[in-house]
């Protein structure tokens, strides 16, 4: 674990770096703007992500309450 919490930082310091360049560019900016509302859940579909996710979280939770000895 302590060997690899370095390579975290470095990944996270790296997409900082890439983000804040495509940033720069007007014309890239713009596209990555749309690709986020693109991809942007609205209405019944983000409802229905949020009980998936909370039914895999409350799924786990019951699973590590259950097989604990």
């Amino acid at each position: 674990m302590k060997g690899r919490f370095p390579i975290f930082i470095i990944l996270a310091a790296i997409s900082v770096v890439v983000l804040m360049l495509l940033s720069l560019d007007p014309g890239q900016s713009e596209r990555l703007a749309d690709m986020r509302r693109a991809v942007t859940l609205e209405g019944e579909a983000r409802e229905t992500a949020m009980f998936v996710i909370f039914v895999a979280i409350a799924g786990f939770a019951a699973y590590l309450t259950f097989t604990r000895r």
